[in-house]
């Protein structure tokens, strides 16, 4: 099988959980915690299984995915543990909560891999600290990326277009843009 089709079945496979939940939620009275629960549960699900076959095939993980994912199972956690609070809230946020996840995700995922600024070897960085630097500030520059786009969102919610359909587009369009150009993820 050539390796671009490969790449696009296991991209669809990671992706899958978010077009499950945007389609499982136009069939719902949203008006309703309880409802959510369908949306929330074949999402978290197919979050668990996805990246289980990514790990499974050693396959670095998008940190944006990793994010929307996280969203999908503390939506889910909320709706079983009755913490109507979280759901309204997500209600009042709409797309800028899973903003805020992907941004709260990436910038856990950037400082949890340490210092921006590795110790200097003799006469300076060698080539694998800075490499290594070099993706930290570039995962640095991901996560204020998805702040702006979760700023971006709150501030227009009300228009579709731009408070849900141009951040998440822009997202992840530059981040495939990255990893075309570099052949590796933002990490």
């Amino acid at each position: 099988m050539p390796n671009w089709i490969r790449q696009f079945i296991v991209g669809s496979i990671e992706s899958s959980p978010l077009p499950l939940f945007l389609v499982y939620m136009q069939f719902i009275d949203q008006r309703f915690t309880k409802e959510w629960l369908g949306p929330y549960l074949i999402s978290s699900i197919a979050a668990v299984l996805s990246t289980g076959y990514l790990l499974s095939i050693k396959r670095p993980l998008n940190r944006l995915f990793i994010g929307i994912n996280a969203y999908f199972l503390s939506g889910l956690i909320s709706v079983v543990m009755n913490i109507n609070s979280i759901n309204q809230l997500y209600g009042i946020m709409g797309a800028s909560a899973m903003l805020m996840w992907m941004t709260l995700m990436g910038l856990v995922i950037t400082m949890a891999r340490g210092s921006l600024h590795p110790e200097k070897k003799h006469q300076g960085l060698s080539e694998t600290q800075h490499a290594t630097t070099k993706a930290r500030l570039t995962s640095l520059f991901f996560v204020l990326l998805c702040a702006v786009c979760t700023a971006f969102s709150w501030y227009t919610q009300g228009s579709r277009l731009m408070s849900e359909l141009v951040p998440f587009i822009g997202l992840f369009t530059l981040h495939s843009i990255w990893f075309l150009k570099h052949n590796s993820y933002a990490d």
